[in-house]
């Protein structure tokens, strides 16, 4: 599967926007710690989608490990993903089969995941 991405500059962050013809996720990249209790989080991972004919077969891991090279790529050691309630638990337990940790209920509907990514 062939995977490309294109960035968008924009006044105070990036965004990378991932796809292939399977699939896609966006990746923004901050100039500032999103979130104030974890200085080191300046990117995000949101939007992963596959296409319904080829989900279950291993393309969200590939686009979500093509995502997190390009953090690196930007010198990021740390990546967030916010979960909200209203998708599936089966969701929230693949990004955490993933190396995505508990960091902290943002709200009623959110709550923080973290991944470090250094090498």
């Amino acid at each position: 599967m062939e995977i490309r991405h294109y960035i968008q500059n924009w006044k105070d962050y990036k965004r990378v926007i991932v796809v292939s013809d399977k699939g896609s996720v966006f990746v923004d990249l901050y100039q500032y710690p999103l979130y104030p209790h974890c200085n080191s989080v300046k990117s995000e991972i949101w939007g992963l989608f596959v296409e319904e004919t080829f989900r279950n077969k291993g393309i969200a891991k590939q686009l979500l490990q093509y995502a997190e090279n390009i953090v690196k790529q930007f010198g990021e050691s740390c990546i967030a993903i916010v979960w909200d309630n209203s998708t599936p638990l089966w969701i929230l337990e693949w990004y955490k089969k993933s190396g995505y940790k508990f960091c902290q209920h943002l709200n009623d509907t959110d709550t923080l995941l973290i991944k470090k990514i250094k090498d």
